[in-house]
């Protein structure tokens, strides 16, 4: 997982490659600490290349399992992902929904929205559905407690997954 988070700035595909066999050694019971954070990373890859129904798989699946081992920090790196991805299937009150959420995050994470490269996304959304929609949507998400967001975040993307699954 390290040298994948590592690579994720100089080359995406060994990024990826190195960030796949953490969690294929981790589905077989290696390294469970780091799962869902290796999910978030390759969820993160996935979105910037491009893969976004495999994207928002790992993103659901590393959301349920930061929740699972109490990795806080992780729940709320794996929303800044889920922003995007719900910005580029173009649902936009559900994003808005993601960034409350994440605005109640720690100060971590929130300093690493420059990271995910999303303030120029957000700008566009919050354009896009309108500024008093995007706002009652945001406080929506801000308003949340923890375990309804983390009740909320799966269910959204399993939305995002079936959509992305019709023929």
């Amino acid at each position: 997982m390290g040298y994948g988070w590592a690579l994720i700035s100089d080359d995406l595909s060994a990024a990826l490659a190195a960030l796949d066999e953490c969690i294929a050694l981790s589905r077989q019971g290696t390294s469970l600490n780091s799962f869902a954070t290796a999910l978030c990373l390759a969820a993160g890859v996935r979105v910037r290349t491009g893969d976004l129904p495999h994207a928002a798989r790992d993103l659901r699946e590393a959301i349920e399992r930061s929740h699972q081992n109490a990795a806080r920090l992780t729940f709320y790196n794996c929303i800044l992902w889920g922003i995007e991805i719900l910005i580029r299937f173009d649902h936009l009150e559900q994003a808005a929904v993601f960034d409350g959420i994440a605005s109640t995050g720690p100060g971590e994470y929130r300093a690493q929205k420059a990271w995910a490269h999303q303030p120029a996304a957000i700008t566009s959304a919050r354009t896009a559905l309108g500024a008093e929609l995007y706002d009652q949507a945001f406080h929506t998400g801000a308003s949340m407690t923890y375990d309804q967001a983390v009740d909320y975040t799966p269910r959204v993307l399993n939305g995002v997954i079936d959509e992305t699954n019709e023929p």
